[in-house]
């Protein structure tokens, strides 16, 4: 996987699970020896890459009078990998897509969802405090673009799931 993520940090910035403390987080990849696909849970999901907790979404220019909004900056920002999402996480985004891609679509959201792919990571074990299995959500038939099952030591079963 460290060759896999070099190889391709180049065309995408690369984000990961990586331990911090007791427990992991989605961080970006500065260093691909730190990416540990063996783990549990996150602190936080990674609906954080679609739903900032903070972002500009407009600037007013004082002088001209005129406002601009910010899509233009997002969509033009560096494509985006996510490694090693689980399936109850990759539903949850699917969840999202559902809310912010219906009736009522956020171009904000749908901006940083383009620029996006998600390679997720099936989980061979339950996590310790996990309840996603008896919500039926530890399985994922979409919402991703390649689906890793770890297979061996050093090798994965690859489910394609887009173009």
């Amino acid at each position: 996987m460290q060759q896999f993520v070099e190889a391709i940090e180049d065309e995408y910035d690369v984000f990961g699970p990586v331990p911090r403390r007791t427990t992991h987080v989605f961080d970006k990849l500065n260093d691909s020896s730190l990416l540990d696909l063996d783990y549990d849970s996150t602190i936080m999901s990674p609906k954080k890459f679609f739903l900032p907790a903070e972002q500009d979404m407009i600037s007013f220019d004082k002088e001209s009078g005129t406002v601009k909004d910010t899509i233009d900056e997002i969509e033009q920002i560096k494509p985006r990998l996510l490694l090693g999402i689980h399936s109850c996480d990759i539903n949850g985004i699917l969840f999202l897509d559902r809310v912010f891609e219906g009736k009522y679509d956020d171009p904000y959201y749908e901006a940083y969802r383009e620029n996006t792919t998600i390679i997720g990571l099936n989980c061979i074990e339950p996590c310790e405090n996990g309840f996603c299995r008896s919500v039926n959500k530890n399985f994922v038939l979409g919402g991703y673009d390649l689906f890793l099952t770890d297979i061996s030591d050093s090798h994965y079963y690859v489910h394609v799931g887009s173009p």
